[in-house]
């Protein structure tokens, strides 16, 4: 992963909480590709902290739903509705996820 969110004004927590939905890993797919209002997060359970990192285009979402045989930490999938990527909220907007997507489909 390579865009992480990291909220300024409130704990990685309350973010999920109060913005994300719990969904099943099987579910990502059709709403990365189906459903713009929503952007896949995954939840990585290390051993001092949560990261949470954006599944930002399909090469992201493969590699963390299917390439991980030799990663036994927790992952959590969730969707963050598109509202919520503001500066006050993410920190930073909705705009930087999708420049950083255009930048990283090269490899599709």
């Amino acid at each position: 992963m390579g865009l992480y969110i990291n909220p300024p004004n409130m704990s990685k927590e309350d973010f999920l909480e109060k913005f994300c939905k719990k969904v099943n890993p099987d579910d990502i797919l059709h709403f990365m590709f189906m459903n713009n209002e929503f952007i896949p997060i995954c939840v990585v359970q290390n051993p001092n902290f949560k990261a949470i990192g954006i599944l930002y285009n399909k090469r992201e979402c493969y590699r963390w739903l299917e390439d991980r045989q030799d990663d036994h930490r927790e992952h959590t999938y969730y969707l963050v509705p598109q509202s919520a990527f503001t500066p006050e909220i993410v920190g930073f907007t909705i705009s930087l996820v999708m420049s950083y997507q255009a930048e990283h489909d090269y490899a599709e």
